[in-house]
């Protein structure tokens, strides 16, 4: 929002102002927090594409039929909860249709 972006400018200003080691460590602070949360975001999508991959394979090595809308629903889906539930009911689903529901 605007004004989280105002209170970020203004904590900008304050670091400006403060002397060069303090700078420093918060820079630091910045970069190993930034660094945290692009591991996490990257872990969290490998995690989705894996349980994507495994819905199609199981999918597959069971020969069930995946339409191309089945193929786009599973290609469009990046909620991890709902990839799994999909993985659990393709294991038995008789077609494609009930393991995506």
């Amino acid at each position: 929002t605007e004004e989280e972006r105002e209170r970020q400018r203004q904590a900008a200003k304050l670091v400006l102002l403060m002397a060069p080691e303090v700078q420093e460590e918060l820079l630091l602070d910045g970069k190993k927090l930034g660094l945290s949360e692009g591991e996490k975001r990257g872990l969290d999508k490998g995690k989705v594409e894996e349980a994507r991959r495994a819905v199609e394979r199981v999918l597959r090595r069971r020969g069930l039929a995946v339409s191309e809308a089945q193929a786009a629903q599973l290609a469009d889906c990046h909620d991890l909860d709902t990839l799994e539930r999909w993985l659990d009911l393709a294991i038995t689903a008789a077609n494609a249709d009930e393991a995506l529901r």
